[in-house]
């Protein structure tokens, strides 16, 4: 593989945005052409020149994409009548095949380019000095990212994924763990999904640090709807980050290619609850052939949440109850303590501290902590109000209390 200059003018950025969007050529294609060719090659081609340097199977992908009517990558104007988007009869189409013009105009090109800016977004090239190393390195890096908000640096990070629809335990798992983990220094990247991700993006955003969410469709597009706050708050501390251009919609098949970036934007991956069959694992299976380190958040047996967690520990990812046990695994030399040095006795009086017993990570039912701890229904409710006051406790849902670690 050639290698590249880092820093690159003006131009070379539109060739390199033009070809990294370019659709019906696969990230593998792309880059065997970049082997041979730079982009400004690349982009003079005409027809027969593409049909000669791509296999059969490429070349019907790309002229099948290519035929689209929605795809804007225009012909140069002065083309004859057969150079058009649409194509009336079967000899048009058989003049376009072999015709010896270039095919796209670098003039549109950069006025989609420069667009961006309005929206808030920048592009960077894998060829540039400010692309993420850390995901330069892995083998099927993204040949361009688009970006609101900044870039993840050189700083340590973790990566915290699970399920979109979680247990109130395992959502305050990720929001504590990331916590503390932001608090300590390290940045939290997630895929910005419903449960475990966003709730690790709050997390982060809790401890003051920076968060990166990784989205399966255009940074410009805020999916779920319900998580636009928390994007806005990332924009803030962190930033949004995507292979797919601005407008691009979140179909199916992009969460698990996003999934890859990831793995390798972290120096490990913290799978928190997960199904034995989950993008979760897909994640983690990622990092692993990228050289990362798996955590995984031990779960009870026969939880179907915690399935995909348990089997990752038999395959010898390393479990973790604390966020302790990842910063000292990532990050030996960093000197932040993460040890809870509150102390609970002397803070709460006797009765108190009985209702606080009662509840652990696991929400609870009024009803069920009245009866446990022998308490009258206005004695146990004033206490619940108080800790709650406190922010010893939380009412994830009306009646059903638990811890706040």
């Amino acid at each position: 593989m050639r290698k590249y200059d880092n820093h690159s003018n003006g131009k070379d950025i539109l060739y390199q945005y033009w070809f990294a969007t370019l659709p019906g050529l696969g990230r593998d294609t792309k880059k065997r052409l970049l082997a041979d060719y730079e982009e400004a090659e690349l982009l003079e081609l005409s027809d027969q020149d593409w049909k000669r340097i791509l296999s059969e199977h490429e070349w019907r992908s790309f002229l099948r994409y290519r035929d689209r009517s929605d795809v804007k990558q225009p012909y140069h104007n002065n083309e004859s009548n057969c150079i058009k988007s649409k194509y009336n009869n079967k000899s048009h189409h058989t003049e376009r095949l072999y015709s010896h013009k270039k095919l796209y105009n670098i003039e549109e090109i950069a006025s989609e380019y420069y667009h961006l800016e309005e929206k808030g977004i920048r592009f960077f090239s894998w060829k540039s000095k400010d692309y993420p190393e850390k995901l330069r390195k892995i083998d099927d890096s993204p040949l361009g990212l688009f970006v609101k908000g900044r870039l993840p640096g050189a700083e340590k990070s973790i990566a915290v994924v699970g399920s979109r629809i979680p247990t109130a335990y395992g959502q305050e798992m990720a929001r504590v763990f990331s916590r503390e983990l932001a608090k300590a220094g390290v940045s939290i990247i997630s895929g910005f999904a419903a449960g475990i991700d966003v709730a690790a993006h709050r997390g982060a955003l809790e401890g003051d640090g920076l968060t990166y969410g990784i989205l399966g469709n255009g940074p410009d597009i805020v999916y779920p709807r319900e998580n636009y706050i928390t994007y806005e708050k990332i924009l803030e501390s962190g930033g949004i980050l995507s292979e797919y251009k601005p407008g691009e919609q979140p179909l199916p098949y992009r969460f698990p290619e996003r999934n890859r970036i990831i793995s390798g934007l972290a120096d490990g991956v913290f799978v928190v609850e997960a199904k034995e069959r989950s993008g979760s694992l897909i994640t983690a299976d990622c990092g692993l052939e990228q050289g990362k380190e798996i955590y995984a958040l031990p779960g009870r047996a026969g939880d179907i949440l915690s399935e995909g967690c348990n089997w990752l520990i038999r395959q010898g990812a390393k479990l973790v109850t604390e966020p302790a046990h990842i910063l000292e695994d990532i990050w030996p030399k960093n000197e932040k303590n993460l040890k809870n040095t509150i102390n609970l006795d002397k803070l709460l009086d006797n009765k108190e501290k009985i209702v606080y017993d009662c509840l652990g990570l696991e929400p609870k039912y009024v009803e069920d902590i009245i009866r446990e701890t022998n308490l009258s229904v206005s004695e146990g409710i004033s206490i619940l109000f108080r800790l709650e006051l406190n922010g010893y406790i939380k009412q994830i849902v009306k009646d059903y209390y638990l811890i706040c670690l």
